[in-house]
């Protein structure tokens, strides 16, 4: 659908456009002479314009129209302050004008002495504005972060595919296409896209200008002219005309004014891009003057939304915790009654569609159109059986980038303030209701000057405001607000990396060098990002001694501590003589232990609560944790306690073993061939822990000897099928788990019975 072309709707677009360019202000337009009405008629000091707007295609109209006209005009000129004022008349059709209007025309101006022209709308709004001329400005301009630079070292020259984004209608429910969404705007609807950073908004925002560019040039007198806005170039303004200027001179366009003017005649549709980028004033209240401070910060885009046509359609988009809710985004950008959308991640297959690789990936790999696009142009696919095993290196590079990536939108913050910044509130994070926050605005404040070294600021405000990766709650009327992480596995790489600026300085004022309110240990993701980042500042392993034995002196045997002997497990520490970690009171979701597994070997449990306690690796070496008083949820690998370490488990309650046919040793007694055997082995190894990989050389453990030979010729054709990937870390050879792969695997350990390796190739 388009703009109606027809009776009262067209002579309303019309007058619009014939008073942007004669009338600015505004206060004139249709007149009675003679006892009939004129369509418009506007005087200045220079001219005078008279119009008549039809939808009819006949000569006697144009003849009628042309008549009505000439008498205005020549009653216009006799008036003694227009004499010597240009006088010119318009017959404007909805449709170009056919010969016969044209001559009709021309013959009425001939006979009256009068400069009369006969043109369509699309005519006279080329005089208002040159939109063939703005849109290809606009076009060689930035879109957003669409024009942040990803690269770093050694860019890729090829450019990732571009994926139709699933957008869910939060405000209705159900789902809809980006084609759908740029219909129902251009027939005056009005939309927020609301999603976490790389996400593909300014993507979105700059495929809809395509489209709807392609859209006018193909029926330019009925589409709208698209007009995209980087909010973030409007700090300071106050009006809509002042956001229209600013953005007219950032992108080359001459004709500021004419721009306006075509918004004001309802000929513009609105793309805004970045909501949350405009910065507020300075806040130094509560919850309500925050609230005050958003909507200061938005005034001028309230005023442009909110004056332009009610037919004029509207996508703005920006991230969802920059508001506390949508009402109040809603309200805030007067637009009640619009529709609130949101962009879904990538699933699999979106995901080898983006990065043109038809190699299943390894699960660790982000969802998300700027992170992968990141990922492909610093080569990061070029050789997928070496990435690292949890993706510790990328993940440290992918946060540089979006830290980056924020320091590009302002200028008082540098990117390793904003990267340490991130990493400090996943810290505080930990310290909420969960795993993920919350943490109250006041808190992330203080994390602001605690790392920067001065209190927040405008800019300051904005970034917290918006940083990446968290989402906003739903307080309650007058409450602090409060942002949690809404993925996981960027608040678990963050935190590794402020856990690893605590123990590379045990004895300084770090927040985590004093107890801490939490008893919730981390997972896999971050001790591989902690490790990884002492590696990168160049500490050796040596390094996490100094904190576990600082830890120990000051009788904090809680969930740090267990971080920190996790972290020099993945580091490989020798453990220093008569250094014994004892834990008391927490809860660890899953350890994983092999038989050398340095400080955590000789380590002491007491009351804690351990999810999983994996053995499927373990050795049966003579170093074994001691577990007293402890609540263990299940030991996956045995069905039941060996003799040999029942003295381990002092008054425990464990709630479930392995079945006998899901442990290794049940795994090896099934009838079927040897590697097959093998095979279920490796595989429930490898698939027990999402997102994490083993070492291949752990693999054979828990195997008879007889037995061990055979797990390099079956890794090896697992991964040949597409079910296992190999990678290389800290000089390890890893054998990882693939995401779209697992539910395949676990229907196979739920049957072992009839695994074959034949019919998995099949």
């Amino acid at each position: 659908m388009h703009i109606q072309d027809s009776g009262k709707e067209f002579e309303k677009r019309a007058l619009a456009v014939a008073r942007a360019i004669y009338d600015p202000s505004g206060t004139q337009g249709p007149v009675i002479y003679q006892g009939r009405e004129h369509d418009g008629a506007f005087v200045n000091d220079r001219s005078i314009a008279v119009f008549e707007f039809t939808t009819s295609r006949t000569k006697q109209k144009a003849i009628k129209d042309a008549t009505k006209i000439s008498d205005l005009l020549r009653h216009l000129q006799g008036i003694p302050d227009n004499r010597f004022k240009m006088a010119q008349g318009y017959f404007v059709t909805a449709d170009e004008p056919d010969a016969e209007q044209r001559k009709a025309v021309e013959a009425v101006a001939k006979s009256s002495n009068m400069h009369i022209v006969c043109m369509s709308l699309l005519t006279l709004r080329r005089q208002l504005i040159d939109s063939e001329n703005y849109i290809a400005l606009r076009r060689k301009a930035p879109f957003g972060s669409t024009g942040f630079k990803l690269t770093t070292t050694n860019p890729k020259t090829r450019n990732a595919q571009y994926i139709e984004p699933i957008l869910e209608d939060i405000t209705s429910g159900g789902t809809l296409s980006l084609e759908e969404v740029v219909e129902a705007a251009s027939n005056g609807d009005r939309f927020v896209l609301i999603a976490d950073f790389g996400s593909g908004k300014s993507e979105a925002l700059r495929q809809a200008f395509e489209r709807l560019r392609k859209r006018h040039f193909k029926d330019a007198a009925t589409q709208r002219i698209p007009l995209h806005i980087n909010l973030n170039d409007c700090f300071g303004l106050r009006s809509p005309a002042e956001v229209i200027r600013r953005h007219s001179e950032d992108i080359g366009f001459p004709g500021q004014d004419s721009l306006v003017a075509a918004w004001r005649s309802d000929a513009c549709i609105l793309l805004l891009d970045g909501f949350d980028e405009l910065v507020p004033y300075r806040w130094v209240g509560g919850a309500r003057d925050l609230r005050q401070v958003r909507r200061s910060a938005l005034e001028p885009v309230r005023r442009l939304i909110a004056d332009s046509s009610p037919e004029c359609g509207v996508i703005i988009a920006g991230r969802p915790q920059y508001f506390a809710s949508n009402s109040e985004l809603l309200e805030t950008l007067a637009l009640t009654g619009g529709r609130v959308l949101t962009i879904h991640d990538f699933n699999t297959e979106q995901v080898q569609q983006f990065t043109g690789l038809d190699a299943t990936l390894p699960s660790w790999i982000p969802p998300r159109p700027l992170l992968l696009k990141f990922l492909l142009q610093n080569e990061f696919f070029e050789d997928l059986p070496n990435l690292a095993y949890s993706g510790a290196e990328a993940w440290l590079d992918i946060i540089d980038v979006v830290a980056r990536r924020e320091a590009d939108r302002i200028s008082t913050v540098t990117p390793d303030n904003v990267r340490k910044l991130i990493a400090r509130i996943s810290s505080l994070a930990r310290g909420g209701r969960g795993q993920l926050g919350p943490v109250a605005i006041k808190d992330m404040r203080s994390a602001f000057h605690e790392v920067c070294g001065y209190e927040a600021e405008e800019e300051g405000i904005q970034l917290l405001l918006r940083l990446p990766g968290l989402g906003a709650t739903n307080p309650k009327q007058g409450d602090e607000e409060e942002r949690y992480f809404i993925d996981s596995d960027l608040a678990d790489a963050a935190y590794g990396i402020d856990l690893a600026s605590y123990i590379s300085a045990p004895y300084s004022r770090h927040p985590l060098s004093s107890s801490v309110s939490w008893n919730t240990s981390t997972g896999t993701i971050s001790a591989d990002v902690c490790a990884a980042e002492l590696t990168r500042i160049g500490f050796d392993s040596n390094i996490t001694s100094g904190a576990i034995k600082k830890r120990l002196d000051d009788q904090f045997f809680d969930s740090i501590l267990f971080d920190t002997v996790a972290v020099s497990s993945h580091l490989g520490t020798k453990p220093s003589n008569g250094l014994f970690p004892f834990f008391d009171e927490i809860l660890v979701p899953r350890i994983t232990l092999s038989g050398d597994d340095g400080y955590l070997s000789h380590a002491t449990f007491k009351d804690c609560v351990i999810e999983t306690l994996d053995v499927t690796e373990f050795d049966n070496s003579n170093t074994f944790p001691t577990f007293h008083s402890c609540l263990i949820g299940k030991i996956d690998g045995w069905s039941q306690l060996p003799a040999s370490y029942q003295d381990r488990f002092v008054e425990c309650d464990i709630e479930e073993f392995s079945s006998t046919s899901q442990t290794t040793s049940g795994l090896l007694q099934l009838p079927i061939a040897e590697n097959d055997k093998v095979a279920l082995v490796v595989l429930k190894k490898v698939y027990a822990q999402a997102g994490s990989g083993r070492k291949f050389h752990a693999l054979a453990r828990g195997l008879p000897l007889s037995e061990r030979s055979r797990v390099p010729d079956v890794v090896q054709e697992l991964v040949s099928m597409g079910y296992l990937s190999r990678a290389t870390a800290k000089g390890n050879d890893i054998i990882l788990p693939l995401k779209a792969r697992r539910k395949d695997v676990v229907a196979v350990l739920s049957n072992p019975g009839s695994f074959s390796l034949s019919a998995l190739k099949q």
